[in-house]
């Protein structure tokens, strides 16, 4: 397992061959369900959503890896900067459906051109 850096994912973005990437933010309840099905996890890039993880796996893996989330403190403004221009789509997959209605209303404000196709 590798997590992804902020600059990792940034680089990755402006690769021109790329097509498409995949990404999933885990947190400390989807790291369990990755750890029991990691084998669905292999097209993905890994980021590590939220201190507790990262203070988990460093802890435990005597690893050194950093938090990236997907919000706007974080990579959110440059992968969706980077799709809207790129005319790239964008799946929002987990949480409540009113969640997902709320967060897509805000982010079609700020990005209006961007296409999320789930």
């Amino acid at each position: 397992m590798k997590f992804e850096t902020f600059k990792e994912l940034e680089d990755k973005l402006s690769m021109p061959e790329k097509s498409s990437l995949i990404v999933t933010f885990l947190n400390p309840f989807s790291y369990n369900i990755y750890r029991n099905k990691c084998e669905l996890f292999s097209e993905f890039s890994l980021c590590a959503d939220g201190t507790l993880l990262v203070k988990y796996y460093n802890l435990l893996y005597k690893g050194c890896i950093n938090r990236v989330s997907f919000d706007f403190s974080s990579i959110a403004p440059v992968v969706l900067r980077h799709c809207e221009v790129k005319q790239k789509k964008v799946a929002f997959i987990g949480g409540a459906r009113e969640q997902i209605d709320s967060a897509m209303f805000n982010i079609k404000k700020m990005y209006p051109a961007l296409d999320v196709c789930y």
